[in-house]
């Protein structure tokens, strides 16, 4: 792969001013930032874009297509406290043979804690996401919601033996946790719907609720069509395993 990169940088390590462009056979990345500040603070600020960036051939996955995208960065830090916003618009990201458009996101950054929206207006994937992500306990805590207001499988090529499939619902999930064996909280689904060409599916809402510690795990699934628990002192891990080697043995 052919790299070339051209740049400029002026100033010092701690205060300057500086842009450029690295172009590879695969497609260009153009890049710039600044830093400035008097005392303890110093403040930040970057750009980064792409436009038709080539990373299926980058990452040898033929799933994945062309990325443009761009995103600006503004930010301070004093020596103890890190804050920074984040905006930038993915206007194409191929996956699977479609070309996924108009997403666009902005966040902050406040130490530990990132906060972000993300929002698509791409017909055929219109969702936005609102989320909070803290790593200032021992056990980071996710808070996030998704409203999927239309997600045409067809379209987006997950689904090619129907003409008419798509779905759409609300999820929200109030987590925290490292792994499975430690995760605790919510996770809600609610009004769910899936349509194709036969019938439209009303699934309502789902439930499920976990509360785990080394020595115990608990999992709790309500729904309209299905309730179900699942408790265990074995790790998932564990029974993951024990339940493949099981079938396994069966097939």
């Amino acid at each position: 792969t052919r790299i070339a990169v051209k740049g400029e940088f002026s100033g010092r390590p701690t205060d300057f001013t500086s842009s450029g462009r690295v172009s590879t056979s695969l497609g260009a990345i153009d890049f710039g930032g600044e830093m400035a500040g008097d005392g303890r603070v110093r403040r930040f600020s970057g750009t980064l874009g792409a436009d038709g960036f080539d990373v299926g051939r980058l990452l040898a996955n033929d799933k994945l297509g062309r990325l443009s995208v761009k995103g600006e960065l503004d930010g301070s830090y004093d020596g103890t406290d890190l804050k920074a916003d984040i905006e930038g618009e993915v206007s194409q990201l191929g996956f699977n043979g479609y070309d996924y458009r108009e997403v666009k996101y902005n966040g902050s950054v406040f130490n530990k804690q990132y906060r972000g929206v993300i929002t698509s207006d791409d017909p055929n994937v219109d969702f936005s996401l609102d989320g909070v992500l803290d790593f200032n306990a021992a056990k980071p805590d996710y808070r996030v919601r998704v409203e999927v207001r239309n997600f045409d499988l067809h379209a987006t090529r997950f689904n090619r033996r129907d003409s008419v499939s798509r779905m759409e619902g609300i999820v929200t999930a109030d987590v925290s946790g490292t792994s499975p064996d430690n995760a605790n909280g919510t996770v809600i689904v609610d009004s769910l719907v899936y349509v194709n060409h036969i019938d439209t599916v009303r699934m309502g809402r789902i439930s499920l609720v976990g509360d785990n510690a080394d020595d115990r795990k608990f999992l709790s699934l309500n729904s309209s069509f299905v309730d179900a628990e699942f408790r265990s002192r074995m790790s998932y891990m564990e029974v993951f395993d024990y339940l493949r080697r099981r079938i396994r043995d069966y097939v």
